[in-house]
């Protein structure tokens, strides 16, 4: 009767140690969760990239011409590198 009791006792911490490690777990991941949204910056979806003189001069032969009147270059370059990132990775 003694070992029947013992074998039960010792099941049901064994069976308590799983559930409240796993409970443990999941707190973490949840802890993890929020702080990564509470620390969330734009740089996170941010693409940087450099790009070379020749790059920009060919861009401004070849698309300069189709831009708005009342545009800057820069502005038109801007729309533009994203339409074309956008199709591009679509």
């Amino acid at each position: 009767m003694q070992g029947l009791l013992i074998g039960c006792l010792f099941v049901s911490i064994a069976l308590f140690t799983v559930v409240f490690i796993d409970y443990l777990h999941q707190e973490s991941k949840n802890n993890y969760i929020e702080w990564d949204v509470k620390t969330l910056t734009s740089g996170d979806y941010s693409v940087e990239f450099d790009i070379p003189k020749e790059f920009y001069d060919k861009f401004i032969e070849e698309e300069g011409p189709n831009k708005d009147p009342g545009m800057t270059m820069i502005v038109h370059f801007r729309n533009w590198i994203s339409s074309q990132m956008e199709f591009r990775l679509t």
